[in-house]
Formats: structure tokens, sequence, C-alpha cells
């Protein structure tokens, strides 16, 4: 059995050593392989919450639609930022945590946003040319 693990801080790192400590216990040999990914960069991060939700929620509030910015991340993680699993034969769409994101499944994910965002008439400036709080 081969189960993946992707951790991205010390509280992911739990269910992966209970895993292995279930498998020990039952007299079963475990291999590990680490491997590393460059993680998403705070200048995505701040781009994404820090110029790029808040647009999004000046315009649903123009629209009449009170959002917070929490829930505006919900709803673009639904819409890019999952996984389909097989549950029980029936394909299920899971949201996965950015807490592991890549570099480059974060500029995928924002390139995602900011494509919709052009869809429904939101300017988004390019990352260089923003400061927070001033756009």
């Amino acid at each position: 059995m081969s189960k993946r693990f992707d951790i991205a801080n010390e509280n992911e790192l739990m269910p992966m050593i209970k895993e292995i400590m279930g498998a020990l216990a039952k007299g079963r040999f475990v291999v590990c392989e680490v491997k590393t990914k460059s993680s998403k960069s705070m200048e995505q991060l701040g781009y994404y919450h820090g110029v790029i939700l808040p647009r999004v929620q000046k315009k649903f509030r123009e629209d009449g639609n009170i959002y917070s910015l929490a829930q505006l991340n919900d709803f673009f993680n639904d819409l890019f930022y999952f996984e389909e699993q097989v549950i029980c034969g029936r394909i299920v769409k899971k949201v996965k945590s950015k807490s592991g994101a890549t570099k480059e499944e974060m500029t995928e994910f924002i390139d995602n946003v900011i494509r919709w965002c052009g869809e429904q008439g939101i300017s988004i400036p390019e990352p260089n040319t923003f400061e927070i709080g001033v756009n």
C-alpha cells in the first residue's frame, strides 16, 4: 500500500507519523522518500489577499452583494483549487488547502482567479504595479 502526504508545516506532520507508527505496530516495513518543493511566496500571498480579493469584494459590494474576504477565498478555492476523488464509486470534489501549495500551483491558481475576474469585468493590476492599500 502506498500513501502520499504533502507536508508544509509541523501540524501536517502528525497524520503521517500516525500512519507510520500504525504500520510499524503491525510489523510492516515502511519506506519514506522526502522530496521538497518551493513553497508559495509571501509576494504571491500578499498580491492575492491584499490586491485581488479586496478588488473582487469591492466589485461585489458595488453590485449589492456583501461577502467577506474569507468567503471570497473559499469561493475561489472551490472554483480553482480542488482535487477530485472517487469515493464509493462517485467522483467527489475536495477543496485543497493552499498551506502546502508550490509556487507553480499558486501561480496557476492566481492566473485562474485573474482570468475569472477579467470575465466579470473586474480589473486586477499586474503584480509589480500595485501598492497594498492604494489600489
